[in-house]
């Protein structure tokens, strides 16, 4: 069998990839059939044959804390090849933590399937949660009772949307465990909730002002707020969500601010519609008529780690055929997102301006293209390199 040689940088990647914790690595060291392997750079072991079923993996990197080697399968026991000497040798878990299918739990949701492979390539290890008893019942132990976390380490949430007091549960949750989120509960908010990154990112944006819930039935401060607009077309949503979808004349487009009238009557329905599900109270940001008008804007989602732009995609076919927002435009709103993991929508309005439409929290927002997970999780990834 031939000796393979492996790049330090690759090798600390392969290693998260097989996720042995130390009880293991300790297990195979001892029952290593040539134990004396480890003093020996060159030398090769063989493990016995019980130990070969233990590994799922086709290529496998294990170490001591200054030593590794790489492993193959073969229709043989497992060969230890080539140990190589190392100054460090970092051991940490790295997971990517996916929502479960409820009709398959065992599995990620189909939304998000396609992202476990390219998690799992980056050297995450997938793990799966219950959304519903995490985000519903608010019930953190249960939404973690079948969740593999055998070693300390950090962690990524991709799934549905959390809300913040089930956020934060799932924080404490998993430092119970000695796992961190690479994003702590305040920018978790400050990226999830409209509010929460306006100051750090007003330049790009439209005028956006907003109403917290306790005052919603004030009609003076709900005056207030839409006088910043003058006679301008204001669109509203909560801290979260809009009804833009399905009822935007009657729940999310007011014309006129100042036709104070007809404003009363669509947040009114808005609230209607939301329901219990209000999020933080009401947002009114200015209307800007964004190409094509009068149908669904043509739309680019930038998806941001670590202050720096991973890529920008078209979220619709029709964005595709257009130009993508400025590269320059993106890395500026980038470095300034308060948050290590955000996504970020533009849109272009007639005079060719580009605007930053919105921000959110990078782990609960929809990739706009397959294609965008490889590089995504590739920088985690470094991201976690870094804090390691």
């Amino acid at each position: 069998m031939n000796a393979i040689s492996f790049n330090p940088k690759l090798i600390g990647r392969r290693f998260a990839r097989c996720h042995l914790p130390s009880s293991r690595l300790k297990k195979c060291f001892g029952n290593l059939r040539a134990l004396s392997a480890l003093e020996q750079p060159d030398a090769t072991a063989v493990f016995p044959n019980d130990l070969r079923s233990r590994f799922v993996t086709s290529s496998i990197i294990v170490g001591d804390g200054q030593r590794v080697a790489g492993f193959r399968h073969s229709h043989q026991p497992l060969a230890c090849i080539e140990w190589t000497t190392l100054t460090e040798f970092a051991m940490t878990a790295r997971y990517a933590t996916f929502c479960s299918d409820p009709l398959n739990p065992k599995a990620a949701e189909p939304d998000f399937a396609d992202e476990v492979e390219a998690a799992r390539d980056a050297g995450f290890m997938p793990v799966l949660l219950d959304h519903d008893a995490l985000d519903h019942r608010v019930d953190p132990s249960d939404a973690l009772r079948k969740t593999r976390t055998p070693e300390p380490g950090l962690a990524i949430y991709r799934g549905w949307m959390l809300k913040s007091g089930a956020y934060n549960a799932l924080t404490e949750a998993l430092s119970a465990r000695g796992v961190e989120l690479l994003t702590s509960p305040e920018s978790y908010e400050a990226c999830h909730h409209a509010p929460g990154s306006y100051e750090a990112l007003s330049a790009f944006m439209p005028r956006t002002v907003w109403v917290a819930e306790a005052n919603l039935d004030d009609p003076k401060a709900i005056a207030s707020a839409l006088a910043c607009f003058g006679d301008s077309g204001v669109i509203i949503k909560d801290w979260v969500k809009s009804q833009a979808a399905g009822y935007w004349k009657e729940a999310c487009f007011i014309p006129r601010a100042a036709n104070t009238d007809q404003a009363s009557r669509v947040i009114a329905r808005f609230r209607e519609l939301q329901g219990d599900g209000l999020v933080g109270g009401v947002v009114f940001k200015t209307y800007v008529p964004l190409i094509p008008v009068g149908a669904p804007a043509d739309e680019y989602r930038a998806f941001v780690v670590g202050g720096h732009t991973v890529g920008c995609w078209p979220r619709s076919e029709g964005a595709g055929n257009g130009a993508a927002p400025p590269t320059e435009l993106v890395a500026r709103v980038a470095a300034k997102i308060p948050s290590p993991f955000a996504s970020a929508d533009f849109g272009v309005d007639q005079t060719g301006r580009w605007w930053l439409l919105e921000v959110g929290d990078g782990q609960v927002s929809g990739l706009p293209a397959e294609a965008a997970a490889k590089p995504i999780f590739e920088a985690l990834a470094q991201t976690a390199t870094q804090r390691e």
